[in-house]
C-alpha cells in the first residue's frame, strides 16, 4: 500500500538573524494558513513564531528553494544557517548529540520571543477561564429564577384547588335545596295528569315534557340532565360523530375536526338546564355536554375495534 503523502512547509524563523527551516505541516499551530502568514510552529515542548514562505509535498523542492534564499544573503554564510537549522531540529542532523546537551543548547539559544508567545497564550487561557466562570454564574442564576417560578406556580395550583373545594361546598347545598323543591312539586302534581293531558313536544327540542321531566334522574342532577337531554335530542350516533364547536381541540392538532352539532338546539339545552339549576354556572353545564360527546365517541371506537 502507498503511504499518504506528507506536506512540508518552508518557514523563516522570526529571530535575529532570521533563518530558514523546513517543518512538517502538522507542526504548524494553525489549521488554515498560506504563504506570507505569521504562525506559531511547535518546537520541543514550546512554540516559536515564523513566517510561511512556501508549502509543498516535496521536501526536496523546498530544500532547493531554501538554499537559493540563503545564497542571496551575502552577509550570512550558509554554514551558519545550516548550523542554526540543525539546532532547531529534534536530533535530526546531529544523531551523536546527547538529549541533555541538546536541551541545554536549545534553551541557551532560545530567543526571548518564545517567552512573549507563552505569556500571550497564558493570558488567552485566563480570558477563556473567566468567560467560562461568568457563563456558569449566568446558568446558576437562571436555575434559581426557574426554581422561584416553579414554587410560585405550585402555590397558585394549591390556591386553585382550595377555591375549587370552596365552590363545591357552596354549590352542593344549593343543589340539594333545588332537588328538594323539585321533589315537592312532583309530589303535588296529580297522578292522572299525564292521562288527561297528552304529551306535548317541548318547543324547539322536539321531545315531550315527560321525557324532559325524566332527564337527569328526575331533575335532581345537573350533569345527568345535560347528558340525558343530549341523547334525547340528538341520539347517540350523532353525539359520537359530532363536536360541540366544530373545531379541533389543542390536543388533536393536525386532525380533521368533527362537524358541529345544531347550535340552536345546543343553546336550548343549555338554557333549559340553566333554568332548572340557576345556581350552576353555564360553563359547567357546557363542560358536562362536552364530556358526554367524548364518552359517546370513545364507546363507538371500542365497538368498531
Amino acid at each position: 500500500m502507498n503511504k499518504m503523502s506528507k506536506t512540508w512547509v518552508l518557514v523563516e524563523w522570526r529571530e535575529e538573524p532570521p533563518t530558514y527551516d523546513i517543518v512538517p505541516k502538522k507542526d504548524i499551530l494553525k489549521k488554515k494558513f498560506e504563504s506570507g502568514d505569521v504562525v506559531d510552529v511547535a518546537y520541543e515542548e514550546e512554540s516559536s513564531p515564523a513566517t510561511v514562505i512556501d508549502i509543498d509535498e516535496s521536501k526536496d523542492t523546498l530544500r532547493r528553494r531554501m538554499f537559493r534564499l540563503e545564497g542571496k544573503r551575502k552577509n550570512q554564510p550558509c554554514l551558519q544557517n545550516d548550523a542554526k537549522r540543525v539546532a532547531k531540529k529534534k536530533k535530526t542532523y546531529t544523531p551523536t548529540q546527547s538529549p541533555s546537551h541538546s536541551k541545554t543548547s536549545s534553551s541557551d539559544q532560545e530567543p526571548p520571543v518564545k517567552h512573549q508567545v507563552i505569556h500571550r497564550k497564558d493570558s488567552m487561557l485566563m480570558q477563556e477561564i473567566n468567560s467560562m466562570e461568568s457563563q456558569a454564574e449566568e446558568h446558576s442564576s437562571r436555575e434559581t429564577q426557574l426554581e422561584r417560578e416553579i414554587l410560585k406556580l405550585k402555590k397558585e395550583n394549591e390556591n386553585l384547588r382550595a377555591l375549587n373545594i370552596a365552590l363545591q361546598q357552596e354549590i352542593l347545598p344549593m343543589l340539594k335545596c333545588s332537588m328538594n323543591q323539585d321533589t315537592r312539586l312532583v309530589a303535588q302534581q296529580p297522578q292522572d295528569s299525564s292521562q288527561k293531558n297528552p304529551p306535548e313536544k317541548t318547543q324547539g327540542l322536539g321531545i315531550s315534557s315527560a321525557v324532559l321531566t325524566s332527564c337527569g334522574r328526575g331533575g335532581t342532577s345537573c350533569s345527568a340532565m345535560v347528558k340525558d337531554l343530549a341523547v334525547a335530542v340528538f341520539g347517540r350516533e350523532t353525539l359520537a360523530t359530532h363536536g360541540l364547536s366544530g373545531r379541533a381541540g389543542n390536543a388533536n392538532t393536525g386532525t380533521l375536526a368533527k362537524p358541529a352539532l345544531d347550535q340552536d338546539k345546543v343553546v336550548m339545552i343549555l338554557d333549559t338546564v340553566q333554568k332548572k339549576f340557576p345556581d350552576v354556572p353555564k360553563k359547567f353545564i357546557r363542560a358536562a355536554l362536552r364530556e358526554k360527546l367524548n364518552d359517546e365517541h370513545k364507546l363507538r371506537v371500542r365497538k368498531t375495534v
